[in-house]
């Protein structure tokens, strides 16, 4: 006879199942199937109660305790009364459907694609766009504002120009005349930046050269020159044209018979009366009777390359810059016939290159200095009609290429040094003139060597006001000068 607990045991392997019927319920539960009679088993209802209930409904008679299939229905009743409540189906249902439906599919679709579609798509669509569209689309997101201020053609901003631009004029100009308004220095600087259509870089090598011309134009007054004056309207190409065709100077020293007028969008060195030996450096600034007024800037002497300075018959007036000095390149200076006046600076002995040295007909005043004697290529001395004074230096002597010395109509004593008259001795085509007057009661005079032709004006006034004429000499012969008597 099996034990309950055998049956426990077995119960898995008893895998058919009978109809069976609850004593509590009635209910037909599922039970093992086999070929013994019906099995007890508790209903779902039954089954979830807990095992105290269930083995209170359950009960064996004489009967089923003998027989073993009855023991074990007993048994798995007990079992399922412990475990936990059971899923919504259960476990094992009979009848257990089949695995494979009646009518189940087959694995493959009678007409299952290939795994390649027939018109499979390319990565690339058949006709992809080009990178840049045909028509030019905006950019994906327009930039809201400018990253940085725009540049201009000299790469840099237009107040990084005029910053940059004022450095290099305050090299060569004081800073305080750079920023005064009305002073020479501050138009030219403000033309540079605002109105020179030439749009001129820092880093251009002409920069200065291009502020030093326009710091002499303003300073000369050129606005009231008789040519060449600077358009009226620096942005109109009509008014410019005008200007043009109204100057006509071109500088004697010069090579380009162009000219244009100052201040327009050319080179400078294409504005009337200036010439450049290179094409870019200043060599020379040559004006008659233009109506030059005005002061000359001490920035002229920023043009080391200059070798002629002539600026004949204006209304100039002021001293002389020292800076002046600084073209040891210079030629010729000729200043004759303006209202000049104070002392020759020191700085003008020392160009050795001047061959003229012009300055007649001014208000100079002072000595004339020994140092005149280091100026060895000077040919051309013009000192006439100034008010000079003191005695004419020996080292006048030393010129011995003169050909020309002109020193009469000023205020010197003395007489004239024999070193002079050496020159004249030795080369009879040099001419000589100064005050040569013999009376007592005459202003101081210098008194010419026996050999020296004189060559003076005919009539002249002395310092005192007085009208003097020359008496023709007695004898044919050169005479010490040509003596003059009071005109009455």
């Amino acid at each position: 006879m099996a034990t309950i607990t055998q049956a426990v045991e077995d119960v898995d392997a008893q895998t058919p199942w009978y109809f069976l019927k609850s004593e509590t319920s009635g209910t037909v539960e599922n039970a093992p199937l086999g070929s013994s009679p019906q099995r007890l088993r508790s209903s779902s209802a039954t089954r979830d109660k807990s095992s105290h209930e269930l083995s209170s409904n359950v009960k064996l008679d004489e009967r089923q305790r003998d027989d073993p299939d009855e023991i074990m229905g007993f048994a798995r009743l007990l079992q399922m009364s412990t475990t936990s409540s059971p899923t919504q189906s259960p476990t094992k249902m009979l009848p257990a459907p089949t695995n494979t439906p009646t009518q189940s599919p087959t694995n493959t679709p009678t007409r299952s694609p290939t795994n390649t579609p027939t018109q499979s798509l390319t990565n690339t669509p058949t006709q992809s766009p080009t990178n840049t569209p045909t028509f030019p689309l905006p950019t994906f997101s327009p930039t809201p504002s400018p990253t940085a201020p725009p540049t201009n053609s000299c790469g840099i901003t237009d107040d990084e120009r005029k910053e940059e631009l004022r450095k290099e004029v305050d090299t060569v100009s004081d800073p305080v005349s750079v920023g005064l308004p009305g002073m020479p220095q501050n138009s030219a600087y403000e033309w540079l930046v605002n109105d020179d259509t030439l749009f001129i870089c820092p880093t251009d090598p002409t920069v200065i050269q291009r502020y030093v011309m326009a710091v002499f134009y303003f300073s000369t007054e050129g606005s009231r020159w008789r040519e060449c004056k600077a358009p009226n309207d620096f942005n109109s190409p009509a008014e410019i044209e005008l200007a043009n065709q109204a100057c006509n100077i071109t500088s004697e020293y010069g090579d380009d018979p162009k000219s244009n007028a100052w201040l327009t969008p050319e080179s400078e060195c294409t504005w009337g009366g200036t010439s450049c030996n290179t094409g870019t450096t200043m060599d020379s600034i040559d004006f008659q009777d233009n109506i030059i007024a005005g002061l000359l800037p001490s920035e002229l002497g920023q043009l080391t390359g200059l070798k002629n300075l002539a600026l004949e018959e204006g209304l100039i007036s002021g001293t002389i810059p020292s800076q002046i000095g600084s073209l040891q390149l210079l030629e010729i200076l000729d200043l004759n016939v303006n209202s000049m006046r104070g002392a020759i600076p020191a700085s003008l002995y020392t160009l050795e290159n001047l061959i003229e040295f012009d300055i007649d007909t001014n208000d100079f005043s002072g000595s004339i200095s020994s140092a005149i004697g280091q100026m060895r290529n000077l040919r051309f001395v013009q000192f006439f009609n100034n008010k000079f004074t003191s005695t004419l230096p020996d080292t006048l002597g030393e010129l011995t290429a003169l050909e020309v010395l002109s020193v009469e109509l000023n205020q010197l004593s003395g007489s004239m040094p024999a070193s002079v008259c050496e020159i004249v001795d030795d080369n009879p085509t040099t001419k000589v003139s100064a005050d040569c007057i013999f009376r007592e009661e005459s202003p101081p005079y210098v008194d010419l060597c026996a050999r020296v032709r004189l060559v003076a004006k005919a009539i002249f006034k002395n310092a005192l006001g007085r009208k003097w004429r020359r008496l023709s000499p007695k004898s044919k012969q050169n005479t010490v000068c040509a003596p003059y008597i009071q005109h009455s």
